[in-house]
């Protein structure tokens, strides 16, 4: 089944956004709906729900995002937007806002969200957050995103941007999104401070295993950027993670900062790979935790520096931090299994107490990607009763 738009300019949630911008006009851009009640969840497998099917009657009224706007302000009381809770739907470019619940809630397997502004304004610039973004709770295959510009979805503002939590949690794959920052890849979206918003970009918990965030092919790496606390936090017995081609903590182009506490938090969870990534423009790139965080490989990344890995990008404390944390993997023999760990301004790697039989090899730290050219790190190395 498909669920297609057409409302006419006429409808009442027919909507100007761009009167005031440069270029912009008195006409109808985006049609909003806002429901008094909370909407019926997904009973039936194989529903698309398609926003760009509005342009079939008026054209590509919003260039700068979705057409259509699903805004849950109107709704009393604890009320998610979609929920997914059978299998095989799609969800593609609506915008979906101020909710008090979650954006999207996932409790159904193979659902595919892509394309979507999720607690953000109709332009993906402006906050107007629901509690959560995307919420996906013990369902298999999940596809946040893709690698083509028209996957990728905007989700930003909320508190959490993306939870994965259960044990039942397995093969997600989120690509090429926006977490945290505008449509743009260049701002944070956020009300201030530790309001409640872009606390954590992905959260990961409660046994959720085995899921991808990013990948290898041109396109699929995420923008994390502009949270409070973590870009990327994995906990609770969540395990074997691939996090591959990302950049953390930087604007889409990987030259500026967009600052996170954290890049990358690791607490008592096992066998995750970490490779590809810039990892930058945060107070800590990667720390990890607990002797559970065990088979921890962190390879091929730049941490502190662009994407260019020739200068510093913004200031870090520490690059890398282990706090006990056995057996974890850092670098390798081969030229792409390198670390570029520079620009950090206390330390490069810094190995906490039983933080016992890490492998340091091959790493260029405190130089450029050559090797050649210094780039200022406080301490390279420090490690602290661990052998």
């Amino acid at each position: 089944s498909v669920i297609a738009f057409r409302i006419p300019d006429s409808d009442l949630g027919a909507t100007d956004i761009d009167s005031g911008l440069p270029d912009g006009d008195t006409a109808a851009d985006v049609f909003v709906i806002q429901p008094t009640a909370p909407l019926p969840a997904f009973a039936s497998d194989r529903i698309v729900i398609n926003g760009a099917s509005q342009q079939n009657l008026t054209g590509d009224t919003n260039p700068l995002g979705p057409e259509i706007v699903i805004n849950g302000s109107a709704v009393s009381g604890a009320a998610n937007g979609l929920q997914l809770e059978s299998d095989a739907n799609r969800v593609h470019e609506l915008t979906i806002q101020s909710f008090s619940g979650n954006g999207i809630l996932v409790t159904g397997d193979a659902n595919t969200i892509t394309g979507n502004y999720i607690g953000t304004d109709a332009v993906g610039t402006e906050i107007s957050h629901n509690r959560e973004g995307i919420y996906v709770d013990n369902a298999v295959g999940t596809l946040i995103g893709g690698t083509k510009d028209t996957d990728r979805n905007v989700i930003a503002g909320n508190a959490v941007n993306i939870r994965l939590i259960g044990g039942g949690t397995t093969g997600a794959l989120i690509q090429g999104n926006y977490i945290g920052v505008d449509a743009a890849g260049t701002a944070a979206v956020t009300n201030g401070w530790r309001t409640g918003t872009n606390n954590d970009g992905i959260l990961i918990q409660s046994g959720a295993y085995g899921n991808q965030i990013g990948g290898t092919a041109p396109g699929a790496g995420n923008v994390i950027a502009g949270h409070w606390e973590q870009g990327i936090w994995v906990t609770s017995g969540a395990g074997g993670y691939t996090i591959l081609g990302n950049k953390i903590g930087s604007n889409a182009e990987g030259d500026a900062s967009i600052y996170i506490l954290r890049g990358i938090l690791v607490v008592d969870s096992p066998d995750h790979t970490i490779a590809g990534n810039l990892i930058s423009g945060n107070y800590f790139g990667i720390e990890a935790r607990g002797p559970d965080s065990s088979g921890l490989v962190i390879q091929g990344n730049r941490i502190g520096t662009d994407d260019s890995a020739t200068r510093g990008l913004a200031s870090q404390h520490s690059g890398i931090r282990l706090d006990g944390v056995p057996g974890a993997r850092i670098g390798g023999t081969a030229d792409g299994q390198r670390n570029v760990i520079s620009g950090n301004d206390s330390r490069g790697i810094w190995l906490l107490p039983s933080s016992n039989g890490t492998v340091i090899q091959n790493n260029f730290i405190g130089t450029d990607v050559s090797g050649t050219v210094a780039i200022g790190t406080g301490f390279g190395i420090q490690v602290v009763d661990s052998s």
